[in-house]
């Protein structure tokens, strides 16, 4: 099933890497508000968590990890274009 994710008047596809990814910030952001005290350290947990998606995004679509991974046949368009939003 498409899931998709609306931004002012743009519509993104959103794989379940990225809705998991939307729903361990949204859990950040809750605890900031529960715990202030700890915003400091979620801040620095957020940039670790974004760069690490980041980079384990860009060995399995632009390294061709994921067709080792998944099993696909070949990266497409449609995969690079994903991976690039």
């Amino acid at each position: 099933s498409a899931e998709y994710i609306e931004v002012g008047k743009d519509h993104f596809h959103m794989v379940s890497a990225c809705l998991m990814l939307l729903s361990m910030l949204s859990e950040y952001v809750h605890l900031t508000r529960v715990l202030p005290g700890l915003a400091t350290e979620a801040v620095h947990r957020v940039a670790e968590l974004l760069k690490l998606f980041n980079s384990r995004t860009c060995q399995l679509v632009l390294g061709a990890g994921a067709m080792q991974v998944s099993g696909l046949k070949s990266i497409t368009a449609k995969h690079l274009a994903l991976a690039n939003q």
